[in-house]
């Protein structure tokens, strides 16, 4: 769903109480927008069209910045007895380049991430039970998103998304870095392409998530982290990363490029 006045049209499902059944859902946001304030000041149509039914069982949201993420999965987790797949993306429109620039720590305030870091329980994504989550996410804030499926024997798949833009904007890769000539590397495990050794590890902070996540105080039920940009296939297949999980509660894992192909990405790719 993606519409100027999208706004209008969910209040006015919720005033005139049209049933809504649906069991999947994808909204593009554009909000907040010139010319569309009404009498409900403030309030977010992602958050009244999710509170509003119960049923869905996939939700994808590219989200604009001008809510708090906490406060759109409180409204997901009306739907927590069915959901099973939840994308989202966070952006703001920066002025001065005149273009929607991602969110790369999807407005969560540090005290927040303190307090899902210590309590998995106190976050908002703690009652849903998914099969597979994406997250628009610098490596530093994965642990306080995803600490709450360290509880639960559900989440088999993370992909961790960043788009072929952020990586022009930043110039940089938060899954890969390169190492030149004899930089020390800190054990961190190296990209390969197939057989063909290369400069290029996992980048720290995103190598500390990956380790905690297969890790017994990780998530238990996780089988495969994805990292990259799966809409630009063609430009970015070399800096998309499959890792996967030996067997259930193994520790061990495996890289694999997308630009080598494997068994594995079919898998993944058809779920």
């Amino acid at each position: 769903m993606s519409c100027p006045h999208w706004y209008i049209f969910v209040l006015a499902v919720e005033w005139r109480q049209v049933p809504v059944k649906l069991k999947k859902l994808e909204i593009q946001e554009s909000w907040p927008q010139v010319g569309t304030a009404t009498d409900v000041e403030h309030s977010d149509p992602t958050e009244i069209l999710l509170d509003y039914f119960q049923g869905l069982e996939e939700f994808y949201l590219d989200q604009a910045g001008a809510v708090v993420s906490k406060y759109t999965w409180e409204s997901v987790c009306h739907h927590s007895s069915t959901l099973k797949r939840f994308v989202n993306h966070s952006r703001f429109y920066d002025e001065e380049l005149e273009d929607w620039t991602d969110l790369p720590d999807m407005m969560i305030s540090e005290r927040d991430k303190e307090g899902y870091r210590d309590d998995p329980t106190s976050s908002p994504l703690y009652p849903l039970n998914l099969d597979f989550i994406e997250v628009f996410c610098e490596p530093i804030n994965l642990l306080g998103v995803l600490n709450p499926f360290s509880r639960k024997d559900c989440l088999r798949i993370v992909h961790v998304r960043q788009s072929r833009k952020n990586m022009e904007y930043t110039s940089r890769s938060w899954g890969i870095m390169v190492i030149i000539d004899d930089e020390p590397v800190d054990e961190t495990p190296a990209v390969d392409e197939g057989e063909n050794p290369s400069n290029e590890y996992l980048e720290p902070m995103f190598w500390a998530f990956v380790e905690w996540a297969f890790s017994y105080k990780g998530i238990k039920s996780l089988e495969y982290i994805l990292f990259g940009d799966y809409g630009q296939p063609e430009q970015m297949s070399r800096g998309n990363l499959l890792i996967c999980r030996e067997g259930y509660g193994s520790e061990d894992f495996r890289i694999i490029r997308e630009s080598c192909p494997a068994p594995k990405w079919d898998y993944v790719k058809k779920e």
